[in-house]
């Protein structure tokens, strides 16, 4: 089962397109279609996007085997990024809602609209040969829909880009350790052929317990296990990936890759100077849900529905427990190993309140790296809360339109961190002018009380990552420091252009996609205001709560946040409750305009979601912060 998948080619001189192979363009479409978000189901908007830890082109080379992928297909060329915010922790891997058989046409990612074109094949999607499903769903928070037409992807789909189906994920996952001999005999192979060589061997295991009022579910998601190898050709990388770990299926993908690097061959050294850090890392989780077992999950699960549901008005429940665990190995030709396993844990609610045919709701998501002791105290007076939330959204007012004040809470905080100096702060960006950030570089963007990190080794942050992709222990890297911009995110190749270092971003969302420049935890730096403070300081504006998705610009510098309720805000005062709002402007005239950061009123939180890189390579990351005080546009969302 999955056969040499495919080579990339990629040249520095040429990051601007990012061709896909055809399976992981078909991924991208549905992903990204998944994840636009419109709150009561109208059409999406197509321009939407949705360390050890501290206590380009691609071409796409014929495969060596039938059944591979093959062929050339262009990706978008962007400038919005997809996002997906709280609301991605409600699934572990967004694959696996494509391959849900229980869903009779999607069900809501919140409330998305999901309206996909049908595939004409006929297979049964997503199954491995065992006969275990490897499909779930989001819990969706609104009643499910009329049935919808949804594109599947079929078996032979999964087979052609390398899916291993196993089941259960209890299983010890020793496939790297099995390998490792034959892995490391091919990295030393390439290295003595060309003058820098790498790999990235990934796989793993999860599971996930779905609840609501009719049913409950278990379910493993899909994982890609294999290698990527890339290489120095001496003008541009090369790489290829495969599922096959055996050694003579690796000797047929490095020939296929030798072949076409030499076609690309040149004389200049590689970029950057290589990682040589070696080490093994792992997560213990201290109350782990594996550990816990399925049973006791579940029955975790239902007392959480059981709690909620028993709120008047609530018609509906939905509740998610998962983990996921991955392993990677990373080694390249300069001497570097880096193992790690890395434990992330989600639980989510969404209760859903019904009055005269019209739901609403409200929810609580949270989870990190580690187990059930990253999640705040799961309890009765917890869920009857953010029962009690669903159901006043019923009796909501209409959001304030026009410019005001504005009082981001620590959600939305981390929201604007992500997209503000986020995406516009990867380097790759700047490699190729598409960042309106980059002449900035050192300039004052905000008072000096504002202070915005990306820290890959936030502990048990959602993002946090102990080696990154190029094999660089996860760090902290400040992005703005009391109002002055002062850094980037880099991997070897940007830093190596724009005389910086690497900062340990350099991800995979797994070994069929290309190494991107990305975040991990991106956040807001506590100030010295109070909550109080900061709400005697406006006069008439509106406190935005709740963050769900943003959107931003990194060659024009705009951006909107989007979040599910807020309150008004009159004469220094909270007064009442509003419904679904977005938050839309330029990023600088925002900053400019703060006028206080709040304190942090103990461990700053660091909020789970997923990030894209155009629309496809989704991967784990954080975000969050502290009250913020501004001034921007809202209206209805």
């Amino acid at each position: 089962m999955g056969a040499d998948v495919r080579g990339r080619i990629r040249s520095p001189d040429q990051l601007d397109r990012q061709p896909f192979g055809a399976a992981q363009v078909e991924r991208a479409r549905v992903l990204a279609f998944l994840l636009s978000r419109d709150r009561h189901a109208r059409a999406a908007d197509p321009t939407a996007k949705a360390g050890p830890f501290r206590d380009p082109d691609r071409e796409v080379v014929d495969a060596a085997r039938p059944g591979a992928v093959a062929g050339v297909a262009q990706a978008e060329d962007l400038v919005a990024e997809q996002e997906v915010g709280v609301v991605g922790p409600l699934a572990d891997h967004l694959e696996a809602e494509l391959l849900d058989e229980e869903a009779a046409g999607l069900r809501p990612v919140l409330d998305a609209h999901l309206d996909v074109v049908e595939t004409d094949q006929t297979e049964i999607p997503g199954r491995c040969r065992s006969g275990h499903g490897v499909g779930e769903t989001f819990p969706s928070i609104a009643p499910r829909p009329p049935e919808r037409s949804v594109r599947r992807l079929p078996w032979r789909l999964s087979r052609a880009v390398g899916v291993i189906c196993r089941h259960p994920s209890r299983r010890a996952l020793s496939l790297l350790q099995d390998h490792e001999g034959d892995l490391a005999r091919a990295l030393d192979r390439l290295g003595k052929k060309f003058a820098f060589a790498e790999m990235m061997v990934e796989s793993g295991a999860g599971e996930s317990v779905r609840v609501d009022t009719k049913s409950t579910s278990v379910s493993v998601p899909p994982r890609l296990e294999g290698v990527v190898y890339r290489i120095w050709t001496g003008r541009r990388w090369a790489e290829a990936a495969t599922s096959r770990l055996e050694s003579p299926e690796l000797d047929s993908t490095l020939e296929q890759l030798e072949r076409e690097a030499h076609r690309a061959a040149g004389t200049s050294p590689p970029p950057g100077a290589p990682s040589t850090t070696r080490g093994e890392w792992a997560t213990h989780p201290a109350k782990s849900l594996a550990a816990m077992g399925t049973e006791a999950t579940i029955a975790l699960a239902k007392d959480m529905r059981t709690w909620a549901a028993a709120v008047p008005s609530i018609v509906e429940v939905q509740v998610r427990l998962a983990w996921n665990q991955e392993e990677r190995l990373y080694a390249n030709s300069a001497g570097a190993r880096c193992h790690t396993r890395t434990v992330r844990t989600i639980v989510a609610v969404a209760p859903i309140a019904m009055e005269n045919g019209r739901p609403e709701f409200d929810y609580w998501a949270h989870g990190g790296v580690g187990g059930l002791e990253t999640v705040p105290t799961i309890d009765e007076a917890t869920m009857r809360a953010t029962a009690q939330s669903s159901v006043a959204l019923l009796k909501a007012k209409a959001p304030p339109a026009g410019e005001m004040d504005v009082l981001l809470d620590p959600s939305v905080a981390g929201l604007l961190a992500h997209e503000s100096f986020g995406h516009g702060t990867e380097a790759d960006q700047f490699v190729r002018d598409r960042s309106y950030l980059k002449p900035l570089l050192g300039q004052l963007v905000a008072p000096e009380f504002v202070s915005i990190a990306d820290d890959g080794a936030f502990p048990a942050g959602w993002g946090s990552i102990y080696c990154d992709d190029e094999g660089h222990p996860g760090q902290k890297n400040l992005l703005v420091d009391h109002g002055r911009f002062v850094g980037a995110l880099h991997d070897s190749e940007t830093a190596s252009i724009l005389g910086a270092k690497p900062t340990a971003n350099t991800r995979r969302a797994d070994f069929l996609s290309r190494a991107f420049v990305r975040m991990t935890n991106t956040y807001v730096e506590p100030g010295d205001r109070s909550f109080e403070e900061l709400i005697g300081d406006v006069q008439h504006g509106v406190l935005l709560e709740h963050g769900t998705s943003g959107i931003e610009d990194p060659l024009g510098g705009q951006m909107q946040l989007k979040v599910n309720l807020g309150h008004r805000i009159e004469n220094g005062k909270l007064t009442e409750l509003v419904g679904s709002m977005a938050l839309s402007g330029k990023v600088l005239d925002f900053l400019k305009a703060s006028r206080g950061v709040g304190k942090a009123d103990g461990r700053l939180e660091i909020t789970p979601g997923f990030c894209g890189k155009g629309h496809s390579d989704y991967l784990p990351v954080g975000s969050g912060g502290v009250y913020f005080l501004s001034r921007a546009i809202v209206g209805p969302a």
